[in-house]
């Protein structure tokens, strides 16, 4: 998805963010308040998943 200046996402992997062909298809079945939650119910475990591969990146590091 686009943000409010127009630029498109991309994660620290180099992964782009989702499509707008995927945000149009799930907005024909949900409403846009229902996908923000979404996003809102991911986004804790996106940040939990991030936090947990930096530690381990950090001691796989350390111990080589």
């Amino acid at each position: 998805m686009e943000s409010t200046d127009g630029s498109r996402a991309e994660g620290t992997n180099g992964a782009e963010g989702v499509t707008d062909e995927v945000g149009d298809a799930a907005r024909t079945h949900v409403t846009e308040d229902q996908v923000g939650a979404l996003g809102l119910e991911l986004t804790p475990t996106h940040v939990a998943d991030r936090f947990i591969r930096t530690i381990k990146d950090s001691a796989v590091r350390s111990s080589s």
